[in-house]
């Protein structure tokens, strides 16, 4: 078929142009997507910088009405004018905590007679910091409600950040999620969906480091012209292991199933990688 120099230089002619238009498509597609990358990062971190100034705004002006009521909380009576500084600013307590292990609360409804404001992290957080300070979230036992303690004190809902959070929507199909230093998910738009995540990265992230084991030695075997076991090491992760327990634990359990399938696969895919790493180590040392 080639036997002519017309239809080498033909067939040639055509293979370069071949390759010059794929290498051509796949410039074009990598350019576009890392434009498209870069539009998504800029538009991200503007709507993170505005929501999370909206935040600390939002912190600093509870932070002023409670540190103005200093004053009052030493008075022989604050708490009328703590149920005014609750109405006015959006808190469901307003309370002050004595050295000498007494309380007063501009809503004292719940609250044990034996209540000992010395022993609660508020009191405590306030007394070591020796100024305003703002407690973790967490969930009200009276209301239900998530909210913060700013402790000089105060207890306040966080409804109108949950709220804010929730319609954080930087593309149509993206959401926002407020976390802590920590990494905990405190808000997000749907909260079932926010718990099926948190509750998956902590199942996922069990076995993980077993399941890069594969990638390594997949890449190694590449490097010694292994081609067969390179391709199955490399498969073997996410598609031998993963598809028939994610279809076989998932029917059995439901989602948490997905989850746990993908343990099991980093599990077994660890344990083979490193039976094939110990059996190449002893064929090396053979050498």
């Amino acid at each position: 078929m080639f036997r002519s120099i017309r239809a080498r230089i033909i067939a040639a002619t055509t293979g370069c142009l071949v390759v010059a238009l794929l290498l051509n498509t796949i410039i074009n597609f990598q350019v576009t997507r890392q434009d498209n990358q870069q539009s998504q990062r800029d538009i991200l971190t503007s709507t993170s910088a505005s929501h999370n100034m909206a935040i600390a705004d939002w912190v600093n002006s509870k932070i002023t009405v409670i540190t103005s009521a200093q004053s009052v909380a030493l008075s022989d009576d604050p708490v009328p004018v703590f149920k005014q500084l609750a109405l006015a600013g959006g808190f469901t307590n307003v309370y002050v905590g004595y050295a000498s292990k007494t309380a007063k609360f501009s809503d004292p409804t719940g609250v044990p007679a034996d209540y000992d404001p010395t022993l609660r992290p508020w009191y405590q957080q306030a007394v070591s910091a020796d100024g305003p300070v703002v407690t973790a979230p967490y969930v009200d036992a009276g209301t239900g409600k998530l909210v913060v303690t700013f402790a000089v004190p105060g207890d306040v809902a966080m409804d109108s950040v949950v709220a804010n959070v929730r319609g954080i929507h930087p593309t149509p199909a993206s959401s926002g999620l407020l976390l802590d230093s920590n990494g905990t998910v405190i808000a997000g738009s749907d909260p079932a969906l926010v718990e099926v995540a948190a509750n998956a990265t902590r199942t996922v992230i069990l076995a993980v480091a077993l399941g890069y084991l594969a990638m390594t030695m997949s890449m190694y075997f590449q490097a010694v012209e292994k081609v067969g076991v390179a391709t199955f090491t490399g498969l073997l992760r996410y598609v031998i292991c993963s598809v028939p327990l994610m279809y076989l634990l998932g029917n059995m359990m439901g989602v948490e199933g997905v989850w746990i399938a993908l343990v099991v696969a980093d599990a077994i895919t660890g344990i083979i990688s490193i039976a094939l790493a110990a059996h190449e180590s002893k064929r090396l040392a053979t050498l």
